[in-house]
């Protein structure tokens, strides 16, 4: 991998602001503030800020991950953008992203959807295309942004009938967050060596990454 890089979302929302938003169900169902934090141990997690965009993020990080490696957009044969996060089912968000970053029309591109595990899915893909020669350099994004999620969730948990059973199956969609720093990475092959066929992720969160090279 040549380069990895991260851009993280700047706004901080800590586990208290749900708790301040739900002390009317808590009261009501007698659950004690900081349940969130006690169950699945988050204090806070990143959000964007009025005006950025998750794809911003992902933008931000995919550039610095091609000037880190000294790679520029023209050399990249495949563009994966492997987050959850989307505003419309189509295009892909890879598209927009592809275009931001001025990459060539030849470069394929599309996205990956599949939970915590979509990077490593885009990775295996794109060090398949890189091993088998189609593809010199790939680049692999993914930046999040669950507060539309976390607003729905919400919503749904302050309405009168709400159940403490409705309370703890709501939970896992309030510990998602964008701290995932949006990364940017890039792999490369030295020539005469053997092509490498495994990938670390090392990310904490999910986040842009990746360029790789034959």
């Amino acid at each position: 991998m040549l380069s990895i890089t991260k851009v993280e979302a700047n706004e901080v929302v800590p586990s208290t602001r749900f708790d301040d938003e739900l002390a009317d169900t808590f009261k009501r169902l007698r659950l004690p503030r900081g349940l969130l934090e006690r169950l699945a141990g988050i204090q806070e997690r990143r959000m964007w800020a009025p005006g950025r965009h998750f794809s911003d993020g992902a933008t931000e990080a995919g550039q610095a991950a091609l000037e880190q490696a000294g790679i520029k957009p023209e050399q990249i044969g495949l563009f994966i953008n492997s987050s959850v996060t989307r505003d419309n089912f189509e295009p892909a968000v890879a598209v927009g992203i592809h275009h931001r970053l001025g990459m060539p029309s030849s470069a394929l591109n599309f996205d990956i959807t599949n939970a915590c595990l979509g990077f490593i899915n885009a990775l295996t893909v794109a060090s398949s295309m890189i091993d088998s020669g189609a593809i010199e350099y790939a680049l692999i994004v993914n930046g999040e942004d669950p507060s539309p999620w976390h607003r729905a969730a919400i919503e749904r948990l302050k309405k009168p009938g709400i159940t403490r059973e409705q309370v703890v199956e709501e939970f896992a969609t309030l510990t998602w967050a964008a701290v995932q720093p949006l990364r940017g990475g890039t792999g490369r092959q030295a020539p005469g060596r053997p092509p490498h066929r495994r990938f670390r992720d090392s990310r904490r969160n999910p986040v842009p990454r990746a360029v790789h090279r034959r």
